[in-house]
């Protein structure tokens, strides 16, 4: 907040710049356990808390291909062309949206199957032993 306030003042102080750095460089690591802390805790085998993420994450090459896909068609020029043009409220609603469409279509697919399309695809063509 200090970084903040320091550049949006009439008349910033270097000072004041270095001092907000040097603090941001040193509280880091501690945010960093924290974070580590908090997924640590959440993160308990079976649990419903982050259960939901398993999909998603046994199918995280289709997910990521899929994103850049949807992503790329919603805010690049040869698609709707939103980047930039909408406000980020809306820009991280849209990425959410994604998330919990791919997160959604992931646990219909693992209904079904036993690996993502494209992990299927990469499995295939890395084996030793391929199959005819």
């Amino acid at each position: 907040m200090l970084y903040v306030a320091n550049e949006t003042s009439g008349a910033p102080s270097e000072a004041a710049y270095l001092g907000s750095i040097t603090i941001g460089f040193m509280t880091a690591p501690l945010l960093s356990m924290g974070y580590l802390a908090v997924i640590a805790l959440l993160v308990r085998k079976n649990s419903p808390t982050v259960s939901w993420m398993q999909y998603p994450g046994r199918a995280s090459l289709t997910n990521y291909l899929l994103q850049s896909v949807f992503l790329s068609m919603i805010f690049g020029a040869w698609g709707l062309g939103l980047f930039q043009a909408v406000d980020y409220w809306v820009a991280m609603l849209i990425a959410v949206v994604v998330y919990a469409v791919l997160a959604g279509g992931s646990a219909l697919w693992f209904q079904r199957f036993k690996q993502g399309p494209m992990e299927a695809l990469m499995a295939t063509f890395t084996r030793k032993n391929r199959r005819p």
